[in-house]
């Protein structure tokens, strides 16, 4: 016999609203999870770190999506599945993912039906002209982040450190912008290449590169840079 659980669980708060999980019906959503990258991200502090070293040419009296706000929408959506950027139309609407990016549920009155609606997220355009103003001095602080992040998440520096450069396999389809042919496997790949302590999960940087696939272990470019700063700074965190 199924048992179930009777009893809520309890999330961070959001300002004055508190954030409960109920398992007695009412409305549903499919995107639960997000609650736990919210916590996650809460104790890194990714996101934040990550909107520190991007810069926001905006007029910030003008804007309606904050930067930090629309990172953690496009973040949490590609950990739920949801990797393309016009999935955000219905994603944009869910009170849930407005909750998990701190941005809160924003009511504001239709003028056609006088009725109070919520506000949505950011657009699929507007995440988009995001991801096109980041360059590349931006991107480089990015991997700088997340190697700051692998670093600090180990209490004790570990007695070994290996790193599996990863060359991801994600084709894609027609002409799109960013990809480049491999001779391994005769398709077009964005050459997206991820860096991964071997002997755990922890990821310590990823890119994206345009020129050969996969990186030759001599280029000084390799994964993007990643291989000679990454490998600088584990050095000087691991004992010597």
């Amino acid at each position: 016999m199924t048992e179930c659980n009777p009893s809520p669980i309890l999330f961070s708060s959001l300002g004055r609203r508190s954030v409960e999980a109920y398992f007695d019906g009412g409305s549903l959503t499919s995107d639960a999870g997000a609650l736990l990258l919210r916590e996650a991200d809460r104790r890194l502090g990714l996101t934040a770190a990550l909107n520190q070293v991007i810069p926001d040419p905006r007029n910030q009296d003008l804007i309606v999506h904050e930067q930090l706000t629309m990172l953690r929408q496009r973040i949490y959506a590609i950990a739920l599945g949801n990797e393309d950027l016009n999935d955000h139309q219905e994603l944009r609407q869910d009170p849930l993912m407005q909750v998990a990016t701190e941005r809160g549920i924003r009511m504001i009155q239709n003028e056609q039906t006088h009725q109070k609606e919520p506000v949505p997220l950011a657009s699929p355009p507007t995440l988009c002209r995001l991801e096109n103003r980041i360059g590349r001095r931006a991107l480089v602080d990015m991997a700088k982040v997340l190697v700051e992040k692998f670093i600090a998440a180990h209490a004790t520096p570990p007695a070994e450190l290996i790193l599996d450069f990863d060359a991801t396999d994600d084709p894609v389809h027609g002409n799109q912008v960013g990809a480049s042919s491999t001779a391994i496997t005769m398709s077009m790949l964005p050459a997206a290449v991820r860096v991964l302590r071997g002997s755990t999960a922890g990821g310590v940087s990823a890119s994206s590169r345009h020129r050969c696939f996969p990186p030759r272990l001599g280029d000084p470019l390799a994964a993007g840079g990643a291989l000679p700063r990454g490998l600088a700074r584990c050095k000087d965190h691991l004992p010597r």
